[in-house]
């Protein structure tokens, strides 16, 4: 799979539930040796994964079949080649599902009764979906981005340029005859260059064309517009924009010394400041909530009762242990108990996701949630 990861694939991997649930996250190399270097990294994996089935008490030949997707994989050149940052792996008796991720992410083999989606949290949260508007004389290009990817929407009345929209116009210049000398022989002919005002409208004119086209299309997809381009061109296009959710400030710069990579780039720079305000939002809703949990044995019962309206979590930190959903007792292990148990932190995700709460993700710097160490919950009133 290598379509936009959604949050609807993410509840759909964690609903999957019962031993065993195998998840592998590999980081995969596309420099030196690729082909080599991704074979060696996955048998050691599967080795990993072989050898925790063991432990649990699965027979060799039944490891073997749950395993054999892998091996069949790693024997594909396409796969080991062609991968964008990381591949993750989810095996179960039903078959196996593959997901490329456009960053890396830390080598990680889980066996247990829920596969691992930790590691696909921060692609689909920390993302926003937004367009894009390129804008010059020479042409506007109106394009569909996220953080790690871009697409040109075709729009059949978005005007080519300036010239398209002024084709019945004399741009270049205005000529008017006028017939001089006796008996009407000869002609003078007078050429009147476009003023500052005439050109003003020309420019009005095609930004209007485009605003026409871009504004629908943004009413019905509802995402943040990113203005970029020529500056008094952009400034045309501000003046005549309908559209309410334009992202500020616009970039100025010219659309035809842009790569589609500095399209994303450039735009997403922008749009983190939008996601951090989010992130910031929801620390403060926390902060003042009346009711809320900072305890892993709280936070999963409340969650799996719907009480919870937004789940705070480090995706890098471990809370081994066991749920029960039906009594809700959780247990915490420790020691050779750990190597066996399930991270509690992927459990309060895969509820949050089953649940609908909000997942708000924070780092180790983030020092806002005061005592909070694993994760925290706001209790829906």
């Amino acid at each position: 799979m290598t379509a936009k990861l959604t949050r609807s694939d993410l509840r759909r991997i964690g609903a999957s539930q019962g031993f065993p649930q195998v998840s592998f996250h590999l980081p995969m190399e596309r420099v030196g040796e690729p082909l080599q270097k991704n074979r060696v990294q996955l048998r050691n994996a599967m080795h990993s994964a072989e050898r925790k089935l063991l432990a649990h008490g699965l027979e060799q030949a039944e490891v073997h079949k749950l395993l054999r997707p892998v091996v069949e994989l790693g024997e594909d050149d396409s796969v080991m080649l062609h991968q964008l940052g990381s591949m993750s792996l989810f095996v179960n008796s039903e078959g196996y599902e593959r997901i490329e991720l456009p960053i890396s992410c830390k080598l990680q083999v889980e066996v247990g009764e829920r596969m691992s989606i930790l590691p696909l949290l921060d692609p689909v949260i920390r993302n926003m979906e937004y367009a894009v508007l390129t804008l010059s004389l020479g042409g506007a290009g109106l394009y569909h981005s996220n953080r790690f990817s871009t697409e040109l929407i075709e729009l059949p009345g978005l005007p080519e340029d300036l010239a398209y929209v002024l084709r019945f116009d004399h741009f270049e210049k205005s000529l008017q005859q006028h017939s001089a000398g006796y008996g009407g022989q000869g002609q003078i002919t007078h050429g009147h260059g476009t003023g500052k005002d005439d050109r003003r409208s020309f420019v009005d004119r095609f930004v209007s064309a485009v605003e026409a086209e871009v504004t629908p299309w943004l009413e019905k997809h509802q995402v943040p517009l990113v203005l970029m381009g020529a500056p008094k061109v952009v400034g045309h296009y501000q003046r005549k924009n309908q559209y309410r959710n334009v992202v500020e400030p616009a970039i100025h710069i010219d659309p035809f010394t842009i790569r589609l990579e500095d399209i994303i780039s450039r735009g997403w720079e922008l749009m983190q400041t939008r996601l951090k305000a989010a992130q910031s939002g929801a620390l403060d809703r926390y902060h003042g909530a009346k009711s809320k949990t900072e305890s892993v044995h709280t936070v999963l019962p409340a969650l799996t009762g719907g009480h919870v309206a937004a789940l705070f979590v480090n995706p890098n930190e471990e809370v081994r242990g066991s749920y029960d959903p039906a009594t809700g007792l959780v247990h915490l292990a420790d020691g050779m108990e750990a190597k066996q148990s399930e991270n509690l932190i992927n459990t309060a995700v895969i509820e949050a996701l089953h649940s609908g709460a909000e997942i708000v993700l924070v780092d180790n710097q983030i020092t806002q949630l005061g005592a909070i160490t694993y994760s925290a919950a706001a209790l829906a009133t």
